[in-house]
């Protein structure tokens, strides 16, 4: 009977807290830390754990390569979102992911493959496929990005839905669904 008549005295609760808005380009920047992740993670498997050293492994090269890539893209990207929501909980979450992915970076990636010569060609991603227009992180080497006109330079680019490139003219290739990680070189030379 006490606690009840302290209930009443303490009056209606609190209404819960308006969550802040989603700051622009977080489920992109999120696309970029699922990528690193997995990519460290297929690294991990393709190198240190197969008991050959990480330079003599084809994939392991590639994907050091690809780990430095979105490594830095995600660092822009988190740069970006604490500026603009620093006190946001989801950008509080993929910060300390993307701290996570920069401590194994140098910890064990950059220690273990750091000297190896790690050239960039096309090399599939790194499941599960997304669900539906989920944005998914991608390294598209050169020409153009279709559906769409979005150069492909080299760099980490997020993309909604099946994607293909071209190297020049009209976006003729057939789109495809990506994985993550993936390197997609330009066709129609």
């Amino acid at each position: 009977m006490v606690l009840l008549f302290a209930l009443a005295l303490a009056g209606p609760p609190e209404p819960s807290p308006v969550p802040p808005p989603t700051p622009d380009g977080l489920s992109e920047a999120q696309a970029v830390a699922v990528a690193l992740g997995r990519v460290q993670n297929q690294w991990m498997s393709r190198s240190l754990l197969s008991g050959q050293e990480p330079c003599t492994v084809g994939a392991a090269r590639s994907l050091l390569t690809r780990s430095r890539l979105l490594g830095a893209e995600l660092h822009r990207r988190v740069e970006q979102l604490v500026e603009a929501a620093p006190e946001h909980p989801e950008v509080l979450a993929l910060q300390d992911s993307y701290l996570a992915g920069v401590a194994f970076q140098s910890r064990v990636v950059e220690r273990e493959g750091g000297d190896c010569p790690a050239p960039l060609t096309a090399a599939p991603g790194v499941g599960p496929a997304p669900v539906g227009d989920e944005p998914v992180a991608i390294i598209a080497l050169m020409g153009v990005v279709c559906p769409g006109t979005d150069p492909a330079d080299g760099g980490v680019m997020v993309v909604h839905g099946p994607v293909c490139t071209m190297a020049f003219g009209a976006c003729d290739c057939t789109p495809r669904a990506v994985l993550p990680g993936e390197v997609l070189a330009a066709t129609g030379f």
